[in-house]
């Protein structure tokens, strides 16, 4: 399984960052807070999949000067994947409710 995430985490990042692009410049109107939740998506997965990888403890000493112990980092990496995946679920169930349902239920 840790394979699996470690071929999938940039993936998933590249996923997020485009998910907001097509929500927020590409689709036309969205509403305002699935453009909010798209961005803040985006971001925890930048921050989580960049900045606070497991294995990427020098970025932050160099960006930042801030040491973080192992332990820490994987944490905030962890929170912030499952926070993003969670948001962006929610945005694709909201996508999927307007573009489907909604034309059924007419």
């Amino acid at each position: 399984m840790r394979r699996l995430r470690v071929f999938m985490g940039p993936v998933y990042v590249l996923y997020s960052v485009r998910s907001f692009y097509l929500t927020y410049l590409d689709l036309g109107p969205v509403s305002p807070w699935v453009c909010t939740l798209s961005f803040a998506s985006a971001t925890l997965a930048c921050v989580g999949g960049v900045i606070f990888r497991p294995d990427n403890g020098l970025m932050l000493n160099v960006l930042f000067r801030w040491h973080t112990e192992h332990a820490q980092r994987k944490v905030i990496h962890r929170n912030c994947m499952i926070l993003s995946g969670a948001i962006s679920s929610l945005c694709l169930l909201y996508n999927l409710y307007n573009h489907f349902w909604a034309r059924i239920s007419y």
